[in-house]
């Protein structure tokens, strides 16, 4: 059904479709309603007029109980609250404000299930002209500004409402305030919030990748509206109120920057306005104008932004996961420490996590990075990891090497921001064995004090990493958006949930390990015929040989870029859209389930500190090339789990992440009743076991022997002694990588 169920307001009665509730709710309702009068209702005030010398109007209204979910006010029974709006605006005003809008917004006291209402706002004749029905009690929409006296009312429809109030506001947006300088908060506020005027109010589907790394420069042009990737009428737009409510940050952590061009200029003057002083003690920031989010583990000399120009990695790498998707909600963590990484693995809002650090030339160490298998398997994420700037093989590597995690080596691909071609060639100098290549040497943002300006030269598996992630953000965006879900991963029973909803009638679910799965057979393979050999020598990148391929690109090349087809085929591997993608040689699947195999041999009964060491997870999550499983979230054996516990599986449930035993369709759509608006991520874990105390492997089967999965080559012991032979290899950071 589509999203806007605005348009079936004031619909012809013999139209509606009544839903049915959960039973226990509809009883309370039903209780309720019996004790009280329904009728129509007024806010309070019941209108008001809006000028611009009365910018801001405020109202409010309570609901006892009520249940609209037909989406149409019908007077006498449960009807609408209305609030009639007049707005009286000078006949010049649009030349002197042409971007002038009015907003209006609601705010339920209690967001949950009990504060589901609905906005709409109708001109003087009744047509609809603005309306915001998300699954939330926060609801916003825009209209134009006209110019003269023009009349509205403003509908709140109580979707499902029980012992609730809101609060609203109409306000003009547009008149000035929230640019390009000024300190935390400065300019018109949205709705009271007190953050900037802009702040979209209401969630939409959104992807977030967090950095971990040394720096970053919110200053620089590249991150703000009328760069490269964020061009004149497509605006950083991706954090809203919701997402600033999900990591805490509230209104005096809005950081506006003061930025002319002059970054010294500009740094000592919100220096000297206090502003970085209020940075310093908020937990978390949002940095107004981009999609950019920061918390900071390790300040520096000074938080958040890099000491000095040898600081500078932390630029590049998250100017690598925006370039891929612009979309994106970026969170900065600065600062590389066990804290930092337990943060990003475990905070429930975010989806992918990229690391491009690592020790050189992949000396083994006991260990993995801090949960970075609990971030995979408990709270359902990617964990993208850099393989060394070395030919070092990936396996036992801290960072890229775990079987959970994805590891990323070179490729040398042309990029359209980049002033020449490139060889298509596999970099030399970057890690052996790795699950994917990406683009090596990038032009990105790479500077600590400057406001512009990009280096050609950016290159190592730092920054193809960071790009993949982004990559794979930019997918997992799509299937949201066309499931309508929101927030992060669904915790439920079973194996945590990436994206979950109703497709063309049908329940559709993605795990991580789905779409790394898809991703695998959706990647590019260039061939011999793709490289350039007189770049290739420069570039230090040799050719793909397309005998066997997979022993130099792993799965393949992860790109954005159009041509390469990494999305459209990931996308319809999932199921989102049509499409039939051809399946990649068998020599693929072979080498690469062995090498899965030798990688858990490695992690699971070698390094001692890893999670997963003794205590293999069973049944095995990671979905090989050659299993028969359809390609869905299943309890291991190939059954299909039911994640919401409503008693009805996933595969066949019309809402798969809302309980919802009775599986009310009230309009035969697919989309059960429960879940018409979409669905919303959210859940924990269970607590993990006292780990003072001694455990059985989880993965235990009875005998001493690692099992292969059916059908590959099993584990292949030369490769995990390989790492011996390693004593040398270059510093994975840094701009020469």
């Amino acid at each position: 059904m589509p999203k806007d169920r605005a348009k079936r307001v004031l619909l012809d009665v013999n139209m509606i479709k009544l839903h049915q509730l959960n039973l226990a709710f509809l009883g309370m309702v039903t209780w309720l309603l019996a004790a009280a009068s329904v009728s129509a209702f007024e806010t309070t005030p019941a209108a008001g007029t809006l000028s611009l010398d009365t910018p801001v109007l405020e109202f409010s209204g309570t609901t006892d109980a009520a249940a609209n979910v037909t989406g149409v006010c019908i007077t006498g029974t449960v009807d609408c609250d209305e609030f009639a709006l007049t707005v009286d605006l000078p006949s010049d005003v649009l030349a002197t404000y042409p971007n002038l809008k009015i907003r209006v917004s609601i705010v339920a006291e209690f967001d949950d299930m009990t504060g589901d209402y609905d906005l709409y706002v109708n001109d003087a004749s009744g047509t609809e002209v603005g309306a915001s029905a998300t699954a939330s009690g926060s609801e916003s929409t825009e209209i134009p500004a006209l110019a003269g006296t023009n009349d509205y009312t403003v509908v709140i429809l109580p979707y499902t409402v029980l012992l609730n109030s809101y609060a609203g506001t109409v306000e003009l947006i547009g008149l000035g305030g929230g640019g390009s300088g000024g300190g935390a908060g400065d300019g018109p506020n949205a709705s009271g919030t007190g953050y900037p005027d802009d702040l979209p109010l209401t969630d939409v589907p959104r992807t977030v990748v967090s950095v971990i790394d040394s720096g970053v420069n919110p200053y620089h042009a590249f991150y703000h509206a009328g760069s490269p990737i964020y061009p004149i009428g497509a605006e950083p737009t991706a954090v809203s109120l919701p997402v600033l409510q999900d990591f805490g940050i509230e209104p005096d952590c809005a950081i506006n920057l003061k930025r002319t061009g002059d970054f010294a200029a500009d740094y000592q003057a919100d220096v000297d306005s206090g502003l970085w002083e209020q940075a310093s003690i908020c937990d978390m920031v949002w940095f107004v104008g981009t999609n950019v989010l920061a918390k900071t583990f390790g300040p520096g000399s000074r938080p958040y932004l890099p000491d000095t120009e040898s600081d500078t990695h932390g630029v590049g790498t998250s100017a690598a996961v925006l370039f891929a998707n612009p979309e994106a909600v970026l969170v900065f963590v600065e600062g590389i420490s066990d804290a930092s990484e337990t943060f990003a693995m475990t905070h429930p809002a975010i989806d992918f996590v990229s690391t491009s650090y690592g020790a050189i030339g992949s000396i083994p160490s006991t260990d993995h990075l801090t949960d970075s298998f609990v971030g995979t398997y408990d709270w359902g994420k990617l964990h993208f990891g850099a393989c060394d700037n070395s030919p070092s093989p990936a396996i036992q590597d801290s960072t890229c090497g775990p079987w959970w995690s994805v590891g990323i080596a070179g490729f040398e691909e042309t990029q359209a921001n980049e002033p020449g071609d490139s060889s298509n060639g596999r970099q030399i100098v970057s890690g052996t064995f790795p699950d994917f290549i990406a683009d090596f040497t990038q032009t990105l943002p790479y500077c600590a004090e400057c406001e512009d300006g990009y280096d050609d030269g950016v290159g190592g598996t730092s920054f193809a990493t960071p790009r993949s992630a982004g990559t794979a953000s930019k997918i997992l965006l799509e299937a949201r958006r066309a499931l309508n879900y929101l927030g992060g991963a669904y915790i439920g029973n079973g194996r945590p949930l990436m994206a979950a909803g109703i497709l063309d009638g049908q329940p559709l679910t993605i795990t991580n390990w789905q779409l790394r799965r898809a991703l695998e057979e959706a990647a590019w393979v260039p061939g011999a015929a793709d490289y350039d050999p007189a770049l290739g020598v420069g570039e230090l990148a040799a050719p793909i040989l397309d005998p066997a391929a997979w022993v130099q690109v792993g799965w393949g090349v992860i790109s954005p870029a159009d041509e390469a087809e990494v999305i459209s085929k990931t996308l319809s591997l999932l199921g989102i859209t049509d499409g039939d993608v051809t399946g990649k040689d068998a020599g693929f699947c072979e080498f690469q389930n062995g090498l899965i195999a030798t990688r858990k041999l490695y992690w699971d009964t070698v390094t001692v500190d890893s999670q997963t060491f003794l205590n293999a997870p069973s049944p095995d999550p990671y979905i090989y090339c050659d299993s028969t499983a359809a390609l869905t979230a299943d309890t291991g054996d190939g059954s299909p789990q039911d994640s919401d516990g409503d008693t009805v599986t996933d595969d066949v449930d019309n809402c798969p992440v809302t309980p919802n035993t009775d599986q009310a369709d009230a309009d035969a759509d697919g989309s059960g009743d429960a879940c018409e608006k979409g669905a919303v991520g959210g859940g924990e874990p269970e607590e993990p076991e006292d780990p003072e105390e001694p455990e059985e492997p989880v993965g235990d089967t009875g005998d001493d022997e690692v099992q292969s999965p059916t059908g590959s080559a099993g584990a292949m012991p030369w490769l995990a002694m390989l790492w011996l032979l390693t004593a040398v290899g270059l510093r994975r950071r840094g701009n020469a990588g």
